[in-house]
């Protein structure tokens, strides 16, 4: 037999879905009690009816008994669900690949969120409370503010930096081909170690015959495949330290199955290069990401390869 809680719990899910499809016009996915695994649903972003790629993880927790409120946090809502819940899956929500959140339904239907990796959402004087901001009411317009805390990848100007010398073009031999350098460069680099080829914010990147097989495609003719020869080792250096991603296709859903399906797109990291033989210009790092989700627990396996590299704004003047 359900206890109350449980059925303002039911009812408070179904409030947070409707809010979801109806206003956020995007999917809502409940995850079984028994493969919650410190969630109790996820949500994935629409716009335009296109999924964006973007996830939300949510914890939910509805009825005025979970309330717990002192004079000194006026400002929040204070819900209780103890010390120990909270240290056990507190370290699950933070390594959840996305923005994960507290959604509050009261007694009166009104929803509330709170960002549960963030340090302010919990209580220093009792450990028992999760804080839920008054202001932070969850609807209609609610979602933009998490963008700022997710997966969510962001067009922006290009602002990073990154210094090439001497030394990291030495493997471009005098004594044999661009081509050659540029394969022996290649077959090393995706031979190392995998912290060569890890990215702080995607993690390790697959450098194989996938990026190989484009980057010397004869269609793309041969000045573009010297160029991206020629760029291998700006490849490197802008994977091991950029770690703002742009998204520039939008994920296409594929291999859809009972409790799983794969979201795939092109992503592509950014930076503007400072060469000692040349000027300056912006090079870009194209890479593939599959992810596979599951509906049961919100887990998400990714995967991640080097497809190309290349200058955008080639031919072009730039300003300065």
């Amino acid at each position: 037999m359900k206890t109350g809680r449980q059925f303002k719990g039911i009812d408070g899910s179904l409030i947070v879905n409707a809010i979801v499809n109806d206003k956020w016009k995007s999917d809502f996915q409940k995850i079984d009690q028994e493969n919650d695994d410190s969630i109790d649903a996820m949500v994935l972003i629409r716009k335009q009816g296109e999924v964006t790629g973007e996830v939300i993880y949510m914890q939910i927790k509805a009825g005025d008994g979970y309330q717990s409120n002192s004079a000194s946090r006026h400002d929040h809502i204070g819900i209780n669900v103890s010390k120990k819940y909270i240290e056990s899956h507190r370290p699950r929500w933070n390594t959840l690949p996305g923005a994960v959140i507290l959604v509050y339904v009261s007694d009166e239907k009104i929803t509330y969120w709170t960002d549960l990796k963030s340090e302010s959402s919990y209580s220093r004087e009792n450990r028992n409370i999760i804080l839920v901001p008054k202001i932070q009411k969850f609807g209609e317009h609610s979602k933009g503010a998490f963008k700022k805390m997710g997966n969510y990848i962001k067009q922006s100007n290009v602002s990073s930096i990154v210094e090439i010398k001497n030394s990291d073009l030495a493997y471009l031999r005098i004594d044999e081909s661009i081509i050659g350098s540029g394969r022996k460069y290649y077959n090393e680099w995706s031979k190392s170690d995998a912290k060569k080829r890890t990215n702080p914010g995607l993690g390790e990147v697959n450098v194989n015959r996938v990026g190989w097989r484009h980057m010397t495609d004869a269609k793309k003719g041969y000045a573009r495949i010297i160029q991206g020869m020629q760029l291998l080792c700006v490849a490197k250096k802008i994977i091991l330290g950029i770690d703002k991603a742009y998204q520039i296709t939008k994920p296409v859903e594929s291999d859809k199955s009972e409790g799983e399906y794969t979201l795939s797109d092109f992503i592509s990291l950014r930076a503007e290069v400072i060469f000692p033989h040349r000027q300056k210009t912006i090079v870009q790092v194209i890479l593939i990401r599959k992810r596979l989700i599951s509906t049961k627990d919100g887990k998400i396996d990714q995967r991640v390869w080097l497809y190309s590299v290349y200058e955008p704004l080639r031919g072009l003047k730039l300003p300065g």
